[in-house]
């Protein structure tokens, strides 16, 4: 059978034929939603077509097969210039299903040479031209929550912003600049991080009283206006962090839509509003042109400097997708920081100065804590690399969605080193000196304790040290997996020096109590008990916070290590109150008390306010 006849409505005869009539024949013929042909088959230029009631078949003389279009599609695709605009179909009418769901059914959509038609019941037809922006939502948004299309292309341009194409979809939006860059825009809200304000202060009075008003408009109508915090003050130093994530959320999904905010600093000293000074005003557009804050900024994070006296204010567009992403780690790899500066060094820790005063002993003290650990990120962000991802599973940092979307190490740089060095703060300090008094870096205690850590919710990270006293290279790995199985049991983890490349291996022999671990072939870690390499591991909460200095050096690497030197060779012997009684880990953060380290039968150290320090020749001989 080559073809056949049928009677039209009015009882007109019309022959179907070909590869057309094969298709027609396969979809169901007459009885087929396509209905009874309504013309004869039509020669075009590089093939022919035919009408049916309720739609048409396509045939390119190059390809095998005919396709049929019908519906809000094939009006779609009829009035916006049909074959000769867009080209032959390349499929039939299909289903679209959700890439999360199973079976679900979101829409429809027919392959065109040159563009995609997608349609659903809630958006209508709507056409995207091949090219970048297609390929961007085929291979990573289509079937996700960005949604199906809701406009067709639009194009605008302005004297001084540019030009940019856009598509808008059901949550979110696609751009595309001439230099080739194409962006997926998705609902975001605003985060606001780390401040360093100067001193409006001055001493004697202490440090700036920090809080902010925040204000959103959106097409010049305001949709959020709050102080933060509502009473109060948010930060007692000059320097700190908001961590306020406006709860806001803003869908790119109008081209026409132009967020301003402005972000005012305050600094409270006493609450009266005479009794205030203004430290500056953070202000800035997100539209389509920057589309919304992410044209040459991938990584959506920003490091506002400079205004009034406000040194620098972090904020990011924070995306509000990402709750069912799966795990991932970083696609810029671990690198060093020469030297950590002291603007975020003072970021780090809540008892540091951001302008310190030669008249305050305490900032002596801590501008040599300072230089102790300026080269901290020599060779690495390690530490960094493995807490920052830790932030992103806890929903707590600027970004919730993929790291992988973050392949550039630069913008990340300052926010790194912030963070990498909570490890040297009182904090992780003392739990350091715990593990090492409970004897917590068996590598067996390592596997169970971070498991059970993960199980309950609360991420642990995983440290390494070339020695077991703590000295030679140290590395920290993100653990995601446990198996206990013998003869060795194995700690899948992330490491910063490989990326997502692929997860390494911790090696353990549950029989011996050794650990194995080689990361990436740079440094080598195995170690027994009692010898060789430490393993030891770190819970969320002692890294979770901003960190305060340790009261002064002994004390710091007192913890750090249970020894330090002075005057010579010199080991501790013990730590002490003037009563005796051994120091517990709330003494420390004490202030107006007396402690007292004792050093071997040779020297005696005493801590006033944590502060001042006496030092006393040969009190015991």
């Amino acid at each position: 059978m080559r073809g056949a006849i049928y009677y039209a409505p009015k009882n007109i005869p019309i022959e179907t034929y070909g590869h057309i009539y094969r298709r027609y024949l396969n979809l169901g013929g007459s009885t087929s939603f396509l209905g009874l042909p309504i013309r004869s088959p039509l020669k075009i230029k590089g093939g022919s077509i035919q009408a049916f009631e309720r739609g048409m078949i396509f045939h390119d003389d190059s390809k095998f097969e005919a396709f049929e279009v019908h519906g809000d599609i094939l009006d779609k695709f009829l009035t916006t210039g049909g074959i000769t605009a867009w080209g032959f179909p390349l499929n039939n009418e299909s289903d679209l299903f959700s890439r999360n769901g199973i079976g679900e059914k979101i829409g429809r959509f027919n392959n065109f040479e040159k563009a995609t038609i997608f349609w659903s019941p809630e958006t209508g037809a709507h056409l995207i031209q091949k090219g970048q922006i297609l390929d961007k939502y085929e291979k990573e948004e289509l079937g996700g929550p960005i949604g199906l299309p809701i406009t067709d292309e639009l194009y605008f341009t302005d004297a001084k912003k540019g030009n940019v194409t856009v598509y808008c979809f059901e949550n979110g939006s696609i751009t595309f600049y001439s230099s080739g860059e194409t962006i997926v825009n998705r609902p975001f809200k605003l985060y606001f991080g780390e401040i360093s304000t100067q001193d409006e202060d001055n001493w004697p009075s202490g440090e700036n009283d920090l809080y902010g008003q925040l204000k959103i408009m959106q097409n010049g109508s305001e949709i959020y206006n709050q102080r933060i915090p509502e009473e109060g003050i948010l930060i007692e130093n000059n320097s700190g962090a908001f961590n306020f994530q406006c709860p806001i959320v803003i869908t790119p999904n109008n081209a026409l839509q132009t967020i301003h905010f402005e972000f005012e600093i305050w600094d409270d000293d006493g609450g009266l509003n005479f009794d205030r000074d203004h430290l500056g005003t953070l202000k800035f557009d997100l539209d389509v042109f920057n589309s919304w804050g992410l044209k040459g900024n991938p990584s959506g994070l920003f490091k506002s400097t400079g205004f009034d006296k406000t040194n620098s204010f972090k904020w990011a567009i924070q995306p509000d997708f990402g709750t069912g992403d799966v795990q991932d780690f970083w696609e810029c790899t671990n690198k060093e920081t020469i030297e950590i500066t002291h603007e975020e060094f003072a970021l780090a820790f809540i008892n540091v100065y951001e302008d310190p005063e030669w008249t305050d002993i305490e900032d002596h003290i801590e501008y040599k804590f300072r230089n102790s650990i300026r080269k901290s990120a020599e060779k690495g962000n390690c530490f960094w690399n493995v807490f920052r991802s830790l932030v992103r599973l806890e929903r707590k940092f600027s970004n919730i969605c993929s790291l992988k979307r973050f392949n550039d190490f630069t913008p990340l740089e300052d926010i790194f080193n912030i963070k990498h060095i909570y490890q040297l703060g009182d904090s992780h300090l003392w739990w350091r000196h715990e593990n090492m008094k409970r004897d917590f870096n068996s590598a067996k205690n390592v596997f169970w304790q971070t498991k059970i850590e993960a199980e309950s919710g609360s991420m642990p990270l995983i440290n390494f040290f070339s020695n077991y006293d703590f000295t030679g290279g140290g590395h920290t790995v993100l653990p995601i997996g446990w198996a206990a199985n013998m003869p060795n049991w194995e700690i899948i983890v992330f490491d910063p020096n490989t990326g997502n490349s692929a997860p390494q291996k911790i090696i353990i022999d549950p029989v011996k109590d050794t650990f194995q671990f080689n990361s990436s072939g740079l440094r080598n870690y195995s170690g027994a008990i009692k010898s060789g390499s430490r393993i030891f591991y770190s819970p969320w909460h002692t890294v979770n916070h901003r960190q305060e200095v340790p009261s002064f050096d002994p004390t710091l690497l007192l913890l750090g290590g249970l020894l330090f030197i002075v005057m010579g060779s010199v080991v501790t012997d013990s730590i002490t109150s003037l009563d005796s009684k051994p120091l517990e880990i709330n003494d420390i953060s004490k202030t107006q008390s007396i402690y007292t380290v004792k050093i071997l039968k040779s020297i005696q150290i005493i801590l006033l306010d944590m502060d001042i320090v006496i030092m006393v020749a040969d009190l015991e001989q």
